[in-house]
């Protein structure tokens, strides 16, 4: 290829880029100013915890944006999620009278505090002279939950009357699991460090409308979206699955947390 051809090519992917950049950032701000806001993941929101675990860091205020939509987050001063203005948060020395033990479901992730099943429960019971909190945390184990609940209970003296289990497909067929992650300086959890360019594309993901715009798009038309989400919801309950094994399984699970209850003077429910 002679000199004036790739010259002439470099020109031509010049104008394209350009077009590009030009286009993006016209794009960027007719989105800004019609208010439409960035993805917001709930950066800040966790820390580290024992043995590799992580929670949730205490008095927390963060706003999150999924394809969902908006929705925010408080915790109290033990990171356990609750309203703005705390009402329905835990003081150290108090007493429980029902804790609700769970992962993301639990938490109530992608709604606010008032959506979920602990707060709409929350609401209830102080209506009847009783207190409610969650310790639930997005991704933990029932075993990454018992030793937050310990903590809860040996260190900062919370005495817990009743325990409320949501057991999720997930936490049904992997009751056993211990989720162990790193989290970072923003914190956000990594299982592993990120590359540069993982990195440049969490920025893009945190400060780009545009890039929120067509995720949410191409959501909607189920462009990129997988069905594993669906398959762990029905995993368990396929024909390969030694029933008798998982359910022996799930049973030595439950069994952990009833004793645990037994030896603290509670009751346990499962849901």
């Amino acid at each position: 290829m002679s000199t004036f051809k790739i010259a002439e090519s470099l020109k031509g992917l010049s104008v394209i880029i350009l077009a590009w950049a030009v286009t993006g950032l016209a794009a960027e701000g007719v989105f800004r100013l019609n208010g439409d806001r960035t993805t917001e993941d709930p950066q800040g929101l966790y820390t580290q915890f024992i043995n590799g675990s992580y929670k949730h860091r205490p008095m927390m205020d963060l706003r999150a944006h999924y394809a969902s939509g908006p929705f925010s987050i408080h915790t109290d001063e033990f990171g356990f999620r609750c309203d703005a203005e705390r009402k329905y948060g835990l003081h150290r020395d108090t007493e429980v009278d029902f804790l609700f033990i769970g992962d993301s479901q639990g938490f109530g992730n992608g709604v606010d505090f008032e959506d979920t099943i602990p707060g709409h429960m929350a609401a209830l019971a102080a209506d009847r002279g009783l207190r409610v909190a969650n310790s639930s945390v997005g991704g933990h184990g029932l075993r990454n939950q018992l030793e937050l609940v310990d903590w809860l209970q040996t260190e900062q003296r919370i005495k817990v009357r009743h325990y409320v289990l949501l057991l999720t497909p997930l936490r049904i067929s992997a009751c056993d699991s211990f989720a162990r992650v790193s989290v970072g300086p923003d914190g956000r959890l990594y299982d592993k460090p990120k590359s540069s360019l993982q990195r440049a594309l969490i920025w893009v993901k945190s400060h780009v409308v545009a890039y929120t715009r067509l995720r949410d798009a191409a959501r909607t038309l189920h462009i990129g979206t997988s069905s594993t989400a669906a398959s762990s919801v029905f995993a368990f309950y396929d024909d390969r699955v030694d029933k008798a094994q998982a359910v022996d399984k799930l049973a030595s699970c439950l069994n952990v947390f009833h004793n645990y209850a037994l030896k603290n003077d509670a009751s346990l429910s499962i849901v």
